[in-house]
């Protein structure tokens, strides 16, 4: 990447082995997961992935997460009982200076892109 230059594209932690590997002029391990984004290492202005997915516990709850250009849905569902049910949500839109405010989960008027967002996570998850 030259030097100064910042990348917007999405990744996700699993995608650091295939990068690393291609980056290194290393086969990529067939079982490997992720994708890798040696090419936005190159160019930084490369498309990158659409959403990125990611999976953390916290307090008795698995957190699960699918990040857009704009947006972060998060639901959290209990460790323990009905697992997949969400007991509680985040959404976050992201303005010019990428943080997250206020979260918008439940509120009327964002209802839709949490509706799209809640079934693109269900579908990632489900591959």
């Amino acid at each position: 990447m030259p030097r100064g230059r910042r990348c917007e594209a999405l990744i996700e932690l699993v995608d650091l082995h295939p990068t690393l590997s291609e980056l290194a002029g290393l086969p990529i391990h067939s079982g490997a997961e992720g994708e890798s984004f040696a090419g936005n290492v190159r160019d930084p202005d490369a498309p990158g992935q659409e959403v990125a997915i990611s999976q953390y516990p916290k307090g008795g709850y698995m957190g699960y997460s699918i990040r857009t250009k704009t947006h972060r849905y998060t639901e959290w569902r209990p460790l323990k009982g009905n697992t997949q049910n969400a007991a509680f949500r985040e959404l976050y839109a992201y303005g010019s200076d990428g943080i997250e405010r206020v979260n918008l989960a439940d509120r009327p008027e964002h209802e839709a892109i949490q509706a799209s967002l809640r079934q693109r996570l269900r579908s990632e998850m489900a591959r």
